[in-house]
């Protein structure tokens, strides 16, 4: 796998500095959490609206709790698992930086921004087919191309953060001694206490297009502050 890993991002790479307009709408219009996350919320949000029926409102459900999930999950093995140094910073191969592009020094294997994306973008097409097919589409060249783009990912990072996003979904949908009692507890929650559901709601889908961007930073933050006691 690191041979196909290291030919796909040498042939990506290729391209980088050919134009510095490609590479800033790459690296830095399609990396706002506007235009890289929040379609997909939108298109889950409305699918939400859009019926009342129980598969579908379940299958959004499962795509946001998901998604959650498969947060969660990478990250635990971003920090506990082998470290794999981003393509951009390893040294395996000369590594041409895009104009715009930048990267920190962190493990690179999963991809938590893929696991997210696909989790979510399988809850829409558990919902929807024909949406759901978008929801792949920009999952895979909107979200996840950037990041290869950029150096930050090799492929079988992007495909294990999508593997275990999907898993995470699926799972969650397919399980339902497990899905449904917390899936009706929030119809339930919805029919009692409207105005804090949809309250409660909007912060999630608030924290999911930004990828709990203040909660992972204030998590970080104090692990460092008891590490540093």
């Amino acid at each position: 796998m690191d041979f196909l890993d290291i030919a796909v991002i040498q042939f990506v790479n290729s391209f980088a500095r050919k134009s510095v307009m490609f590479d800033r709408i790459v690296l830095e219009i399609l990396q706002l959490n506007s235009l890289k996350m929040m379609p997909l919320v939108v298109l889950m949000v409305w699918l939400w609206f859009s019926s009342e029926q129980h598969t579908t409102r379940k299958a959004v459900f499962s795509g946001f709790f998901g998604g959650f999930i498969a947060l969660v999950m990478t990250r635990i093995v971003q920090n506990l698992g082998f470290h794999r140094p981003r393509p951009a910073l390893s040294g395996n191969f000369d590594f041409v930086m895009p104009a715009g592009g930048y990267t920190s020094d962190w493990s690179s294997f999963p991809s938590d921004t893929a696991g997210l994306a696909f989790a979510m973008a399988l809850g829409i097409w558990l919902a929807s087919r024909k949406i759901g097919i978008a929801a792949f589409f920009w999952a895979t060249i909107i979200i996840s191309f950037p990041r290869l783009y950029g150096g930050f990912h090799y492929l079988s990072d992007l495909m294990a953060g999508a593997i275990i996003g999907m898993a995470c979904t699926y799972l969650f949908w397919r399980l339902r001694r497990v899905s449904d009692p917390l899936f009706n507890t929030a119809l339930n929650f919805q029919k009692n206490h409207k105005p804090w559901f949809y309250a409660l709601a909007f912060i999630m889908a608030f924290q999911t297009s930004t990828y709990f961007g203040d909660v992972r930073k204030a998590g970080e933050k104090i692990l460092h502050s008891i590490g540093a006691k």
